[in-house]
């Protein structure tokens, strides 16, 4: 069994559901969830969006089996980000293809955003959506209640942001292989978890280093 297959069959049973109960919510047949959880096919990367759903777990625990404070705070984040999104829309009298206009995304695009369905955007989306909403990037992620709170401020020579990247950038390859949408989309999720661990390990790395000057 393969360990993503493991992830799906202990998901999928800590949320007390059988395998037809997953069919009768999400239509995938007892069959191919059987293959999912023995590891004789691995399912595309919207399936496993709408299982992670349903099973209640994040899609990078699916992907990786990984899990920390780090990822509970960007969920956190990512929350108030959708909510604050669509109250300053509304309260702009925009509607969805309007902002989209605005801000040179497709409708779509805003619609996850505001359904929670998409991480946080990277900063020069987070600015043109404050810039067209009348808010700060700041409050829009949540750090401060106030509209024009703190700032935001994204100057061109700031280092190239690979969360952009993906995003935005159109064809990509890896060894002269083209990417498709859907491994574009994996390569962003495992990177940001990467990201994440790379991040705690310095931070503990940081703290066993005062430590030794303290002693």
């Amino acid at each position: 069994m393969s360990q993503l297959g493991e992830r799906l069959r202990k998901a999928r049973e800590r949320a007390n559901l059988k395998q037809i109960q997953v069919y009768e919510r999400t239509k995938i047949n007892n069959k191919t969830l059987s293959r999912y959880e023995h590891g004789g096919s691995e399912p595309d990367i919207e399936t496993l969006k709408t299982l992670a759903e349903l099973y209640n777990v994040s899609l990078e625990w699916l992907l990786t089996g990984e899990t920390n404070e780090s990822n509970q705070k960007n969920q956190a984040e990512s929350h108030s980000f959708a909510k604050r999104l669509r109250k300053h829309r509304e309260s702009c009298n925009l509607s969805i293809e309007d902002l989209a206009e605005k801000v040179g995304l497709t409708p779509h695009t805003i619609e996850k955003f505001e359904n929670g369905r998409s991480d946080t955007p990277g900063q020069k989306t987070l600015d043109k959506l404050s810039d067209a909403l009348g808010v700060t990037r700041d409050y829009l992620l949540g750090y401060t209640d106030n509209p024009k709170g703190y700032g935001s401020g994204v100057y061109a020579n700031d280092p190239t942001d690979l969360k952009e990247i993906f995003e935005k950038q159109g064809p990509l390859m890896y060894d002269g292989v083209p990417l498709s949408e859907e491994q574009k989309e994996k390569l962003a999720l495992l990177m940001r978890q990467a990201y994440f661990i790379v991040k705690e390990e310095n931070k503990k790395e940081a703290a066993r280093r005062r430590k030794k000057i303290e002693d």
